[in-house]
Protein backbone atom coordinates (compact mmCIF):
# COMPACT_ATOMS: atom_id res chain seq x y z
CA UNK A 1 0.00 0.00 0.00
CA UNK A 2 2.71 2.52 -0.49
CA UNK A 3 0.65 5.12 -2.50
CA UNK A 4 -1.47 5.14 0.70
CA UNK A 5 0.67 4.68 3.55
CA UNK A 6 4.34 4.81 4.93
CA UNK A 7 6.24 1.89 5.80
CA UNK A 8 5.43 1.66 9.84
CA UNK A 9 2.83 3.97 9.22
CA UNK A 10 0.07 3.35 12.39
CA UNK A 11 -3.61 3.07 11.38
CA UNK A 12 -6.55 2.92 13.16
CA UNK A 13 -9.58 0.65 12.15
CA UNK A 14 -12.79 -0.22 13.76
CA UNK A 15 -12.92 -4.25 14.17
CA UNK A 16 -15.60 -5.92 13.62
CA UNK A 17 -16.99 -3.49 11.47
CA UNK A 18 -18.26 -5.66 8.57
CA UNK A 19 -20.33 -8.01 10.94
CA UNK A 20 -23.00 -5.27 10.70
CA UNK A 21 -21.76 -3.40 7.26
CA UNK A 22 -21.40 -4.86 3.57
CA UNK A 23 -18.04 -4.00 2.14
CA UNK A 24 -17.76 -1.64 -0.36
CA UNK A 25 -15.52 -0.68 -3.39
CA UNK A 26 -12.91 2.04 -2.08
CA UNK A 27 -13.05 1.02 1.94
CA UNK A 28 -9.04 -0.01 2.86
CA UNK A 29 -9.65 -3.09 5.01
CA UNK A 30 -7.86 -4.98 7.27
CA UNK A 31 -7.60 -9.02 6.63
CA UNK A 32 -6.97 -11.92 8.11
CA UNK A 33 -6.44 -15.68 6.70
CA UNK A 34 -6.39 -18.40 8.90
CA UNK A 35 -3.13 -20.10 7.67
CA UNK A 36 -0.97 -17.28 8.64
CA UNK A 37 -0.45 -15.49 11.72
CA UNK A 38 -0.36 -11.92 10.32
CA UNK A 39 -3.02 -9.46 9.07
CA UNK A 40 -2.43 -7.19 6.00
CA UNK A 41 -4.18 -3.80 4.76
CA UNK A 42 -5.69 -3.88 1.31
CA UNK A 43 -7.84 -1.71 -0.35
CA UNK A 44 -11.66 -3.30 -2.05
CA UNK A 45 -11.48 -2.36 -5.81
CA UNK A 46 -14.53 -4.47 -6.80
CA UNK A 47 -17.30 -6.40 -5.71
CA UNK A 48 -20.56 -8.68 -6.36
CA UNK A 49 -22.07 -7.85 -9.16
CA UNK A 50 -19.66 -6.17 -10.83
CA UNK A 51 -18.18 -6.92 -14.45
CA UNK A 52 -14.61 -8.10 -14.66
CA UNK A 53 -12.54 -9.14 -17.76
CA UNK A 54 -9.31 -9.53 -18.51
CA UNK A 55 -7.44 -8.22 -21.83
CA UNK A 56 -3.70 -8.36 -22.89
CA UNK A 57 -2.47 -8.58 -19.07
CA UNK A 58 -4.54 -5.82 -17.20
CA UNK A 59 -8.16 -5.92 -15.90
CA UNK A 60 -11.71 -4.31 -16.76
CA UNK A 61 -13.71 -3.73 -14.08
CA UNK A 62 -17.41 -2.77 -14.91
CA UNK A 63 -15.30 -1.41 -18.77
CA UNK A 64 -12.69 0.61 -17.33
CA UNK A 65 -9.07 -0.66 -16.82
CA UNK A 66 -8.52 -1.00 -12.94
CA UNK A 67 -5.30 1.79 -11.67
CA UNK A 68 -3.95 1.76 -8.63
CA UNK A 69 -3.94 5.49 -6.74
CA UNK A 70 -1.55 6.65 -8.66
CA UNK A 71 -2.89 6.07 -11.93
CA UNK A 72 -0.94 2.67 -13.23
CA UNK A 73 -3.06 0.24 -14.64
CA UNK A 74 -2.62 -2.93 -12.76
CA UNK A 75 -1.21 -6.27 -14.10
CA UNK A 76 -2.72 -9.10 -13.85
CA UNK A 77 0.16 -12.24 -14.81
CA UNK A 78 -1.85 -15.35 -16.47
CA UNK A 79 -1.78 -17.10 -13.13
CA UNK A 80 -3.72 -14.93 -11.41
CA UNK A 81 -6.02 -14.08 -14.26
CA UNK A 82 -6.98 -18.11 -13.95
CA UNK A 83 -7.42 -18.48 -10.51
CA UNK A 84 -10.17 -15.18 -11.05
CA UNK A 85 -11.25 -16.48 -13.66
CA UNK A 86 -12.91 -19.55 -12.35
CA UNK A 87 -15.17 -17.40 -9.58
CA UNK A 88 -16.75 -15.66 -12.25
CA UNK A 89 -19.86 -16.31 -13.29
CA UNK A 90 -20.17 -14.94 -16.93
CA UNK A 91 -17.63 -12.48 -16.46
CA UNK A 92 -19.50 -11.15 -13.30
CA UNK A 93 -18.15 -11.49 -9.40
CA UNK A 94 -20.69 -13.55 -7.01
CA UNK A 95 -22.63 -12.88 -4.75
CA UNK A 96 -20.40 -12.56 -0.80
CA UNK A 97 -17.38 -12.04 -2.83
CA UNK A 98 -14.72 -8.76 -3.07
CA UNK A 99 -11.27 -8.33 -5.06
CA UNK A 100 -8.69 -7.29 -2.93
CA UNK A 101 -5.02 -4.99 -4.40
CA UNK A 102 -2.82 -3.39 -3.16
CA UNK A 103 -1.42 -0.30 -4.28
CA UNK A 104 1.82 -2.23 -6.16
CA UNK A 105 0.36 -2.75 -9.73
CA UNK A 106 2.85 -5.29 -10.68
CA UNK A 107 1.43 -9.01 -10.59
CA UNK A 108 3.42 -10.20 -8.43
CA UNK A 109 1.86 -8.09 -5.47
CA UNK A 110 0.19 -10.27 -2.80
CA UNK A 111 -3.41 -9.71 -3.10
CA UNK A 112 -6.21 -11.47 -4.63
CA UNK A 113 -4.20 -11.58 -7.85
CA UNK A 114 -2.29 -14.30 -5.83
CA UNK A 115 -4.92 -15.53 -3.47
CA UNK A 116 -8.16 -14.78 -4.96
CA UNK A 117 -11.67 -13.16 -4.42
CA UNK A 118 -12.23 -13.05 -0.48
CA UNK A 119 -15.83 -13.68 1.32
CA UNK A 120 -16.90 -11.78 4.59
CA UNK A 121 -14.66 -14.42 6.90
CA UNK A 122 -11.67 -12.74 5.74
CA UNK A 123 -12.82 -9.09 6.93
CA UNK A 124 -11.17 -8.43 10.51
CA UNK A 125 -12.01 -4.43 10.16
CA UNK A 126 -12.36 -1.16 8.37
CA UNK A 127 -9.45 1.37 8.59
CA UNK A 128 -10.58 4.40 9.31
CA UNK A 129 -7.90 7.19 9.19
CA UNK A 130 -4.03 6.73 9.22
CA UNK A 131 -1.70 8.72 11.62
Amino acid sequence: MKETFEDGQTVETLNGYFDCNSPESGQIVVIEFPTRDESFVKRIVARSGDMLEFKEGFAKLNGEILKNPAGVNYQFSERSQKILSQSLYDGIIQDGYFLVLSDTPGPSAFDSRQYGFLDDDHLKGLVINNK
